[in-house]
């Protein structure tokens, strides 16, 4: 599999402590992976895979990868994607992702 583009995880870092002594996150991109996007919609995923989840934009194509987890973000190109479903493959993973919105600063 011909993989192109690079995206990254997005990860939680401490910061530090409010003033009410709860504990802050700010978030930071960290381990690249290279993948594949199409786009894709929730009719396709239902008719292709019988999965019934709303507001899917793209089909993701990667390298198996542990780090995937359910309601994940990742970024790619300025833009934050969320995974909705991860169909595990042998040698490839297929993942829906909805376009949560864009990043600053990248």
């Amino acid at each position: 599999m011909r993989l192109t583009k690079q995206a990254y995880f997005l990860d939680k870092v401490f910061v530090g402590y409010d003033v009410f002594g709860l504990p802050t996150y700010d978030e930071a991109r960290s381990d690249p992976f290279y993948m594949e996007f199409e786009p894709y919609g929730t009719q396709l995923a239902s008719r292709d895979y019988g999965v019934n989840v709303a507001e899917i934009n793209y089909r993701m194509f990667t390298h198996p990868n542990d780090r995937f987890e359910l309601n994940m973000i990742i970024h790619h190109k300025e833009k934050e994607f969320k995974i909705l479903q991860i169909m595990d493959y042998d040698k490839h993973y297929e993942i829906l992702v909805r376009l949560e919105g864009s990043v600053e600063g990248d």
